[in-house]
This record gives structure tokens, sequence and C-alpha cells, in this order.
């Protein structure tokens, strides 16, 4: 990592023309998206879309069946996660897939008053999901599931690549082999954790109980 995080957090306020970026104080989910900005600067997916979208894509996919609630207390009524997922999200392919290290990241956290956050919530999820590619997938997906944060995100993570198999239309033989894999691990880990239960119980809360769902949501 050759760029301080400074330049790094301006560069990309000032690609992105997002002011928000500019301000001294990021939180948590700023300072991952700034980090997997840059690390993904120049790669793109196998359609060719710029790889950014995924990460992004994984995120807005856990908003949209956490109905994006901040009550940590209703969450984890369902058994829900929500302490550093949001920014293993944004993480969960730098580590493996850019020339960024654990020590890399776990720096910029604590330059940004971040280390005790990333030490308890993010840094056991975020080297679980990286995949040594040494080992064999079904060892690296058994390895994922020692954590339910690091699961639930591979999760997400399966559906994206999922759907993006899909919207291609066309399948190559290798397409499907992808595909079929994704959708048979995927399976594995929702049978364990529970997830799409759990978030149906969560919609259903959110559609029958009689609460102001507003206030949950920005």
């Amino acid at each position: 990592m050759k760029k301080s995080f400074l330049e790094m957090k301006e560069e990309a306020a000032r690609l992105l023309d997002n002011d928000d970026l500019r301000k001294e104080n990021l939180n948590s989910v700023e300072v991952s998206f700034v980090i997997a900005f840059f690390a993904h600067l120049k790669q793109r997916r196998f359609n060719d879309e710029p790889y950014l979208i995924h990460p992004l894509s994984v995120l807005n996919l856990y908003r949209r069946l956490t109905c994006r609630i901040k009550d940590e207390k209703i969450l984890e009524k369902y058994q829900i996660p929500y302490l550093g997922v949001e920014e293993v999200c944004l993480l969960h392919d730098v580590i493996e897939d850019s020339a960024f290290s654990m020590e890399d990241v776990r720096n910029i956290f604590v330059e940004n008053h971040f280390g005790d956050y990333f030490t308890n919530h993010i840094e056991k999820p975020l080297r679980l999901i990286t995949h040594d590619k040494r080992q064999g997938y079904k060892k690296y997906i058994q390895i994922v599931m020692q954590d339910e944060i690091a699961s639930l995100v591979k999760f997400l993570d399966m559906q994206d690549n999922s759907l993006l198999c899909t919207l291609k239309g066309t399948y190559s033989e290798i397409d499907l082999k992808r595909l079929n894999k994704y959708q048979y691990y995927a399976k594995k880990i929702d049978e364990y954790f529970h997830f799409t239960v759990k978030f149906n119980m969560l919609h259903k809360l959110l559609e029958f109980k009689d609460f102001h769902i507003e206030s949950y949501l920005n």
C-alpha cells in the first residue's frame, strides 16, 4: 500500500465527486468503502463491469434484507448479525484479490480510531472469508462457517454472484459450474445458520406488527 489513507480518501472524493468523503472523521463503513474503492479500482468482474459494484451489491443486499434497521436489539432478537457485517461486505475480497494485507487494513482502522472495533467485529470474519487458493472450495466453506458474520457475508456474496451468472442469459460450461457451486454452498450455509428463515421472520414482523418502521430507516 503506497498511498496514505488521507491521500486515498482525497483521491476517492475527487474521482467520485463525493464531498462526504472529504469530512475529517469517516465512520467505519466509509473507511471500508475507501479501502475497497482503491483495492478494486482497476479490477473488472467476469462480465467486464467494475469490480467495486460487487461489494457494494453485497452491502446493499444486506441492507435490503434487514430493511436498513439500525436497532441492534431487533436484529439480535432474530439472531441476525449486525456489528461488523457492513464493513465485511465491503472488504470481503480486499485481502484475497488486491495488494492490501490484513495489517494494512488493520492499520487504517487504527488510524481512524476504530482499532478496537476492527479487532472485535471485523478481523476474524474478514480473515476467515479470505480464500487461500491452496485450499479446495469445500474446505474453504468449512472454514468460513466457523464464524456467523463470515458465513452471512459469504451467503450474500454467492447470492450476488449467482445473480450475475443468471443475468448473462447464455451459459458456458464454466458459467454453469460456477453457478451450481454458488447455489450448492449457499444452501449449505443457509441450512446451518437459517439466514433465510431469520430474514423472513424479520419481514413478517415489519409487515404485521404495529410499529413505525420509518423510525428505523435512513
